[in-house]
């Protein structure tokens, strides 16, 4: 029998350094448990490489990526074909000048701050090896949820 592993992400904040969440695991007996927290693409229409993928629950398999190597896949995503976790700091618009290290996939980090004059996620790989070590090539099942914070208010 196949081990379904069920996580959210749960998307807390967006904008044009990207759409930041956390990766959770929903333990039955102590509640969400954090296992990363991740940075996407701000939401584009779901358009290909610059856009965030959509709210929905997908299938995380994994599976190998030419440019990334042994990584998760997620499936089932309406219109694209390579979304992936993979490691990365930063998801900027370049359309603005920013960086970015990713095509719309979703990248993990222990801790959002600045890193170089761009807000980003930190200590990517070594995130990154931990959630696949936790995963252990399992299947997995993970519901995509925005639940924006609002802005700060300027006072």
């Amino acid at each position: 029998m196949i081990e379904i592993v069920r996580l959210q992400l749960l998307r807390i904040r967006s904008g044009k350094f990207g759409t930041f969440g956390q990766m959770l695991w929903r333990d039955w007996v102590y509640g969400p448990v954090l296992l990363a927290h991740t940075l996407e693409p701000e939401w584009k229409d779901n358009k290909p490489f610059i856009s965030c993928i959509p709210d929905g629950i997908y299938t995380l398999v994994w599976d190998w990526s030419p440019s990334f190597g042994w990584c998760y896949r997620v499936c089932g995503v309406e219109d694209r074909t390579d979304s992936l976790v993979h490691a990365g700091n930063w998801a900027g618009d370049k359309s603005q000048g920013l960086r970015s290290n990713t095509g719309g996939c979703i990248l993990t980090g222990d801790e959002i701050r600045e890193i170089d004059g761009q807000l980003g996620v930190t200590n990517s790989r070594k995130t990154l090896r931990s959630f696949n070590a936790w995963m252990r090539k399992r299947v997995g099942e993970l519901e995509v949820t925005t639940a924006l914070l609002p802005k700060p208010t300027p006072v």
